[in-house]
């Protein structure tokens, strides 16, 4: 089976990625295909460095990001009562995070 052209690809991340995301598991769909990295994603591990970090806690997602020290950066935490919100800002920093990287 051949791969799909880059074209498709594009046209398939503009479907996918159009208004706000929804669950986890789109999520990592949104992951998996932009190659975004550096993230916890609702799991309980101690920081690294250079992380996006979101957790579910006491029903809010928190989502935070790591200094080079894997401590968490002064004023960088948001906390959200709504699942879709919290997805939504994560991406965003992961994408904002893969911009800088690349420069």
């Amino acid at each position: 089976m051949a791969a799909p052209s880059r074209r498709a690809v594009q046209s398939q991340k503009k479907q996918l990625y159009k208004g706000s995301i929804r669950n986890l598991q789109e999520s990592m769909r949104i992951i998996c295909v932009e190659k975004l990295k550096d993230y916890i994603l609702n799991e309980v591990r101690e920081n690294r460095e250079n992380e996006v970090v979101l957790r579910q806690e006491n029903d809010k997602w928190i989502v935070y990001v790591t200094d080079e020290r894997a401590s968490k950066v002064t004023n960088s935490q948001g906390t959200y009562e709504d699942e879709e919100e919290a997805l939504n800002n994560f991406i965003k920093r992961l994408r904002a995070g893969k911009i800088l990287r690349e420069l």
